[in-house]
């Protein structure tokens, strides 16, 4: 028996934790799945350790963690679920793993603090408001490879000062890379579009408020729409 989570008899996917108050975890090895708000609400968790055989980081897995501030990804990780990052407000650098391939619906919604993230060439996709409101992103390069970028993916990412997106993307989501009209003045300053993107949203680069279908869902389904993009 575990003293500190809540796994599955198994043995392969961690459930919960047993105290809210947790500050420092180390996740056991041969854990492959996070589940749905594992770490949710854990306001004074700092530090977290992820094993080499983590494959999935579920919904809301850890959403609301406000002290947490780096987090690191094995290698073996390949999907980040919707929410799973979703307003952790003290969270700045995120190590994502080579062998990512989609990052889920609002994964890192209202991350404000966030200042640096590096994305895999292995990504595919990136979802609906997957970075909605990280208002310290100045530079994000998306890489060779990457499909479908989702609604509100990057609204009010109000510091973007450069986006390159590549020749293979084919879906960009509506106001991808919009913000909210008191920031007009600093909108982005390149925007280099691939000549292949030819399934747009409406007004993906808009300066107007997004309508709320865009917003976060109290209990968003996984995966969405954004996910029928080719893998």
């Amino acid at each position: 028996m575990n003293d500190i989570f809540i796994i599955s008899d198994d043995g392969k996917a961690l459930l919960g934790v047993k105290d809210k108050s947790i500050t420092h975890a180390v996740v056991p090895e041969e854990i492959k799945t996070i589940r749905a708000g594992a770490f949710q609400l854990c306001e004074a968790l700092r530090t977290v350790s992820l094993p080499d055989s983590l494959t999935w980081i579920g919904k809301c897995a850890f959403s609301c963690c406000t002290a947490l501030k780096e987090i690191r990804l094995p290698e073996s990780v390949r999907h980040i679920g919707t929410c799973a990052f979703a307003s952790c407000e003290a969270l700045r650098t995120v190590h994502l793993s080579e062998g990512l391939k989609a990052i889920g619906d609002c994964a890192f919604w209202g991350c404000k603090s966030l200042k640096n993230i590096h994305l895999p060439e292995g990504l595919k996709v990136i979802g609906d408001c997957a970075f909605w409101g990280c208002k310290s992103l100045k530079n994000i390069h998306l890489l060779e490879g990457l499909k479908a970028i989702g609604d509100g993916a990057f609204w009010d990412c109000t510091a973007l000062k450069d986006i390159h997106i590549p020749k293979s993307v084919t879906k960009i989501g509506d106001d991808a890379f919009g913000h909210k009209p008191e920031h007009e003045t600093r909108q982005l300053e390149r925007l280099k579009e691939a000549e292949s993107c030819f399934c747009y949203g409406s007004n993906p680069f808009s300066h107007v408020e997004p309508r709320k279908r865009n917003e976060p869902k109290d209990a968003p389904t996984e995966p969405s729409s954004v996910f029928d993009a080719p893998w």
